[in-house]
């Protein structure tokens, strides 16, 4: 018999709290850690010299290609993963796209030793309990909330108007909608305790995963990275 169909923030079994709002709670101090972070910063002010803002975007794309070929691949396994991570999810064509217009592509530069460390991590993970990858991507899905209005500092600092900024505004006036249908298609997921478990922690690491990238990417430390 088949489970009924779950209200996002209805809960996963008695007791425990709906998905959703457990990956808030959970990750709040995470969030505000990343956003605080001296990088992130200048980013959403639009403070970074446009190569900066250029070598980011090369970072994100490893960032997004690894987790979003990982989610493909394990959906096999886990055919969850691509009832939530649906086709206009996916931003590495974006990615793509944006570094193009500014005459990179991806690969340009060596992965900071964060990234290669993060690179790691999601293919263990997405051998040994691929659901988590969810975690994972709710970060990033959900960033699309605040990089919306991102976006605006950004276009203004580099004379943008669409290509270039993609990434970070996927959706224009549909972002409030896309968030929402999101939340719904994570919050029907039937999720046993120990999953629900597992996709909190990789939403922390993830959070955690991409201050350490930004850390790399302050200018003193691109000294030692490698082209």
């Amino acid at each position: 018999m088949e489970h009924p169909t779950k209200n996002a923030n209805e809960s996963n079994g008695a007791g425990d709290v709906g998905i959703m709002d457990r990956l808030r709670v959970a990750t709040a101090k995470q969030h505000d850690d990343a956003e605080n972070h001296e990088f992130q910063q200048a980013f959403f002010a639009g403070r970074l010299t446009r190569d900066q803002y250029v070598r980011y975007l090369e970072e994100l794309h490893r960032v997004y290609s690894c987790l979003e070929n990982q989610i493909r691949s394990a959906s096999a396994q886990r055919p969850e993963l691509t009832q939530v991570v649906i086709e206009e999810n996916f931003r590495e064509g974006d990615l793509v796209d944006d570094l193009e217009f500014f005459g990179a592509k991806p690969g340009s530069h060596a992965p900071t030793p964060s990234t290669e460390t993060f690179v790691s991590h999601v293919e263990v993970l997405a051998r040994t309990n691929p659901i988590a990858l969810l975690g994972m991507h709710y970060v990033l899905e959900g960033s699309n909330n605040g990089s919306k209005f991102i976006s605006r500092n950004i276009r203004r600092a580099y004379d943008l108007t669409d290509r270039g900024v993609r990434t970070l505004d996927p959706y224009g006036g549909d972002q409030r909608q896309k968030w929402l249908d999101y939340k719904l298609r994570m919050g029907e997921l039937d999720l046993s305790p120990d999953e629900s478990d597992a996709i909190v922690e990789a939403a922390k690491y993830m959070f955690t995963a991409l201050g350490r990238v930004s850390s790399d990417l302050m200018p003193e430390k691109l000294q030692n990275v490698g082209t």
